[in-house]
């Protein structure tokens, strides 16, 4: 018959219990019409002894009150019914652990639940036995080969021991190592918390999908067989060894991890499509990734952070490969005749031999486009979208637009253009770029160390954005820019602090318009004293400045205290820090003074306005020194000029304007000249 635990508790000690019909630790009541309604027990079962024997010919039900962390230690239960777990009160009322074991008969169909993840069996025998899982987890070893298991996934945990093969949907949490080869006829899910998957040199082999969460999988020269798709979700794989493989025949995403620096030897295999939705799916060295299916495959690079270092495209279909965006790729080679279509219907690059000339718009997705000391011609737009332009010691000139960006086609016919992964290489003294048209990058890639020589000569305007890096014109060495345009240019950086001019030259005789600030790290040769805009050249040194004469505005960025100038110097307009003219002389449109003007027997023109900052020092202690302000001197300064103006002429033709807190104080032989004319020209 029946067993029914209201309470109480069954000892096995050594025993044996058989119950021909259902065992449940259960409380029941009888119901009017003679049906039993069941409740949570207060009882509890004890298997403490190897020699522990439970035999449940029925089903098996416990909705015990009592934690059986440490009841469930040892012997064996056999059920040959349905297994059900309840936790009313208890959550832990089957954690079963050490050599206990459940086993389950052949001889029918057993659905196995149970309410709480805490409660699990510690060995599970399903040798031969057809299971329907509910939340089931098994914390020792899991015995047997079932014919199979359906509903949900059977968890592994704890790192228990598994057979080389099952038939059903599997997940693995917490650490594990696999200790032989393992096939699953199913699914396979990897939970997450940051724990490992070891492979050890075995071979994991799935027939459905796989999703691994949270995880670090190591190779260590093994291999991973997916039959289906397979998704990494902040999981990283680490391939270091030539024998590392990963095999996936359908779909691979990473939708964030990815490879790190953990990959850099090994094959990826991929037959459906890939998605790369992290910044750090990155190998490198020797890795290959190998997109080898039989039908169309598309892959879409989401993020700039990623690349293919290796790629060999061998798919086999007559649609071939599409790319759905943008993605730099180091090295790639095409087998079987692959069809590759780059995003915006883009080219792979090349090593030039001899001289070439391309007719109409070229678009570059991907590779290398060497040069090889060549002179390229592109009689059009070259539109950049991946790959690298190396000069390598050559030239190219672009009659049109030279754009590193992505480039779209609109229903309308016009373009709309977005970030690139591609780059611009020159480093060597012979390098030429040559664009009669505009110059604009939203390169996604860093540019410090590849433009530190040669020439860039452009017509038309200059344009950096900065979608995805602010670096992708940090320039430096040699490197040079020159504006020769016979209309009017306009320079825009959206990143000028971290994207920098090395070298700039001024060679328009029309306009240069500064749109933003600029950066420079070395000289700028201002030929034709055109430039205009009310932003400003950010220098260091007023070295920089060749021939000590710039037509635009000048932020000089130095916080010494003691910069001198050694020649006169004329420049558009001038902010800056400190600076003692030394006898020399300073003209300029407008004057800011951030800390200290010292005048030091020099002279000082300034055609329009002069302006003191609020905590600035403005010194005239020689009878030498004449300040001419032709427009307004405004002094909004805490410190003032006490004891500082105290020799020299100030003369101003426009207004005096001091703020209520400010002190301006003249004393000694100092000569303040209000002579109300214009200033001069």
């Amino acid at each position: 018959g029946n067993l029914i635990q209201t309470g109480g508790e069954v000892c096995l000690n050594g025993g044996t219990l058989e119950v021909t019909g259902d065992y449940r630790i259960q409380s029941r009541t009888e119901n009017e019409d003679g049906t039993y309604k069941y409740g949570y027990s207060t009882g509890f079962l004890t298997m403490t002894n190897e020699n522990d024997q439970v035999i449940v010919n029925g089903d098996f039900v416990t909705d015990s009150s009592v934690d059986h962390s440490k009841k469930l230690i040892a012997g064996v239960m056999t059920i040959e019914g349905n297994f059900t777990q309840l936790s009313s009160k208890s959550s832990y009322n089957f954690a079963a652990n050490k050599s206990h074991k459940v086993v389950f008969t052949e001889n029918k169909l057993h659905n196995i639940s149970f309410d709480s993840t805490s409660s699990h069996f510690s060995k599970l025998d399903i040798s031969k036995a057809e299971i329907n899982l509910k939340s089931t987890y098994v914390y020792t070893e899991l015995i047997g080969e079932a014919k199979s298991h359906t509903g949900e996934n059977l968890v592994i945990a704890n790192n228990a021991i598994i057979p080389e093969k099952i038939n059903g949907n599997l997940t693995i949490t917490g650490n594990y190592e696999l200790k032989s080869d393992l096939y699953v006829n199913g699914n396979l899910y990897f939970s997450s918390y940051y724990y490992s998957l070891k492979l050890n040199g075995h071979n994991l082999s799935v027939t459905g999908d796989i999703i691994i969460n949270n995880r670090d999988v190591y190779f260590d020269g093994g291999t991973i067989n997916c039959a289906k798709n397979c998704t990494l979700n902040s999981s990283y794989l680490h391939m270091q060894n030539p024998d590392d493989t990963l095999n996936v025949k359908g779909d691979f995403e990473c939708q964030s991890g990815g490879t790190s620096n953990y990959v850099t030897d090994g094959k990826i295999y991929i037959g459906g499509n890939c998605v790369i939705n992290t910044n750090s799916f990155n190998p490198t060295g020797e890795n290959e990734i190998i997109f080898n299916g039989t039908e169309k495959q598309t892959i879409n690079v989401k993020n700039t952070g990623s690349f293919f270092n290796k790629v060999v495209f061998s798919n086999t279909s007559k649609e071939g490969i599409e790319f759905l965006s943008t993605c730099r790729i180091n090295n790639f080679e095409i087998k079987n005749n692959c069809k590759v279509q780059f995003f915006g219907n883009g080219q792979a690059g090349e090593t030039l031999t001899a001289d070439k000339t391309i007719e109409g718009d070229y678009c570059l997705a991907a590779g290398k486009l060497d040069l090889a000391g060549h002179k390229l011609t592109i009689n059009g737009n070259l539109i950049q979208t991946g790959g690298e332009v190396c000069l390598n010691g050559g030239m190219l000139e672009v009659t049109g637009d030279y754009r590193i960006q992505s480039r779209t086609e609109n229903e309308d016919g016009t373009y709309k253009y977005g970030y690139s992964t591609g780059f611009l290489t020159m480093t060597n003294e012979n390098d030429q770029v040559i664009v009669n048209g505009d110059f604009v990058t939203d390169s996604s890639v860093d540019h410090s160390k590849k433009l530190i020589a040669g020439v860039m000569t452009i017509e038309g305007n200059f344009t950096q954005l900065s979608s995805k890096s602010s670096y992708n014109f940090a320039a430096g060495g040699n490197h040079k820019v020159v504006l020769s345009g016979n209309g009017v240019q306009n320079i825009n950086i959206a990143a000028p602090s971290y994207s920098k001019l090395a070298n700039l030259e001024i060679s328009n005789k029309n306009s240069v318009v500064f749109k933003s600030d600029i950066y420079l790290v070395g000289t700028v040769y201002d030929n034709t004293g055109t430039v205009s805009g009310s932003q400003n050249l950010y220098i260091s040194n007023l070295s920089q400045l060749n021939e000590n004469n710039f037509s635009g505005g000048v932020y000089l960025n130095n916080s010494n205290q003691n910069l001198k100038l050694e020649h006169d110097l004329t420049v558009g307009r001038i902010t800056f820090n400190y600076l003692h003219l030394n006898g020399n002389k300073l003209s300029a449109d407008n004057i800011t003074v951030k800390s200290g003007l010292y005048v030091e027997g020099g002279t000082v023109e300034c055609r329009n306005n002069l302006y003191f900052e609020r905590y600035s020092y403005f010194s005239m202690m020689n009878d030498k020194d004449y300040v001419l302000v032709g427009g307004n001197l405004t002094t909004d300064s805490y410190y003032g000029s006490a004891e500082k103006m105290t020799d020299g002429v100030l003369e101003i033709k426009g207004d005096f304007i001091q703020t209520y807190d400010s002190n301006f104080i003249c004393e000694g032989n100092h000569v303040t000249i209000l002579s109300g004319k214009k200033a001069p020209s």
